[in-house]
């Protein structure tokens, strides 16, 4: 059991979420997501890599507003089937 738990703290981490476990009381997270979903900005770019690249590319967000709570993925990978 303790396998998948880490699979899926890695998956929720590496995206930017939170994984609420070792618990039958989920106020504390649903309260966090209606939170989060009140008030976020969604960013996104195209790459400039060349179609076909499978490279997974580092993403760093900087933000100048003091007190600023950023979640962010750590890298992205182009889609399966994508080309790029």
């Amino acid at each position: 059991m303790a396998e998948p738990r880490a699979a899926l703290t890695i998956l929720a981490r590496e995206t930017g979420g939170v994984f609420a476990g070792d618990t039958n009381d989920l106020r504390d997270a649903v309260s966090r997501m209606q939170a989060d979903l009140a008030t976020y900005y969604m960013l996104g770019y195209t790459s400039t890599w060349p179609a076909g690249s499978e490279q997974t590319r580092a993403v760093r967000v900087r933000v100048r507003q003091k007190g600023a709570y950023v979640l962010v993925r750590h890298a992205v990978a182009p889609a399966l089937g994508s080309g790029g």
